[in-house]
């Protein structure tokens, strides 16, 4: 029993510092840093994996970066609403199936939220199938998932960039209140316009949770700009969003109002990709940016992330 206890130990260690590198590239690329990939070997493994059309996404999305305070003190503004609160920091993993005009995707969300006021944190886990297609009228998505609440190891992540940072530990009790619930969604995207490189699409997006919660509801606008053909595709987000049948335990995390988000998508190696953004007000809780990046692997066709992909708790 002791061994199997080292073991996990060990195994839970490089979990987090695995988690630990996602942030450290979060926290590196807003702030102007450049990294080197070596991806030669990477494409040559890729090239052998894609016989079926499967390709893996992992993204990471925070609500502060390095410097984020620094620039709103010489600016002497709030230009990024950086609390490190409530949904602070998600990490996200997706495998996906391509056919012709239809993908089916897995999705895995671990979403780490405080409440420093409160003094109590969550953390958030989910998983998701989707099947997704493209009708004549526009994109239509739909899935079911499963959504726990509890620990999950958020803090001991957390705290692991915080102390590669140099930023104060946060100290917060783990809520005694664990919750399991079943999950119903479904996305619809009619095409408005379409000419050149731009293409503009409504947004309506529904989807409920048991046992409280969080559900939501989201009507808006979506525009694509391809600036270089399967190379870099620029996405714009903007909506209304409210989230409802929310219990005691979830009410101080999720909230409702206009949200945005601006998403780049470039392609830096065959059949790999990377996708950078911004996002406004996402969770409804507040005017707070959360900023974030992911890598897709044997993409065979650029396909950009948008706020539909990173929008759930």
């Amino acid at each position: 029993m002791k061994r199997f206890i080292v073991i996990y130990k060990i195994w839970l260690s490089k979990v987090e510092f695995s988690f630990g590198i996602l942030f450290f590239l979060n926290v590196l690329i807003p702030s102007n840093c450049l990294i080197a990939f070596q991806l030669d070997s990477l494409d040559s493994f890729l090239s052998k994996s894609n016989e079926n059309n499967y390709s893996f996404s992992i993204g990471n999305w925070n609500d502060n970066f390095l410097f984020d305070k620094e620039i709103n003190n010489l600016f002497d503004r709030n230009i990024f609403q950086t609390d490190d609160d409530f949904i602070t920091a998600s990490f996200w993993f997706r495998i996906s199936k391509q056919q012709k005009l239809s993908r089916w995707f897995l999705d895995s969300y671990l979403n780490m939220a405080t409440n420093r006021q409160l003094n109590f944190r969550t953390d958030f886990l989910s998983l998701m199938l989707n099947y997704e297609t493209q009708l004549e009228l526009g994109l239509l998505r739909v899935g079911s998932g499963i959504i726990f609440s509890g620990n999950f190891g958020g803090s001991g992540i957390q705290n692991f960039y915080h102390n590669m940072a140099s930023i104060t530990e946060l100290d917060l009790p783990y809520s005694n209140n664990n919750h399991f619930g079943l999950s119903i969604h479904s996305l619809i995207k009619p095409i408005l316009f379409d000419k050149n490189k731009l293409q503009i699409k409504e947004v309506t997006s529904f989807s409920l949770f048991t046992d409280g919660g969080p559900s939501s509801i989201e009507l808006g606008l979506e525009s694509n700009y391809t600036a270089i053909e399967d190379q870099l595709l620029f996405n714009f987000h903007l909506g209304c969003k409210s989230y409802f049948t929310l219990n005691e335990n979830f009410e101080s995390f999720f909230g409702k109002g206009i949200v945005w988000g601006v998403f780049s998508n470039i392609r830096i190696a065959k059949e790999v990709q990377s996708s950078f953004w911004i996002t406004g007000n996402q969770y409804g809780e507040g005017i707070r940016n959360h900023f974030g990046i992911s890598f897709s692997f044997l993409t065979q066709n650029l396909i950009p992330i948008t706020f539909e992909d990173v929008k759930y708790p």
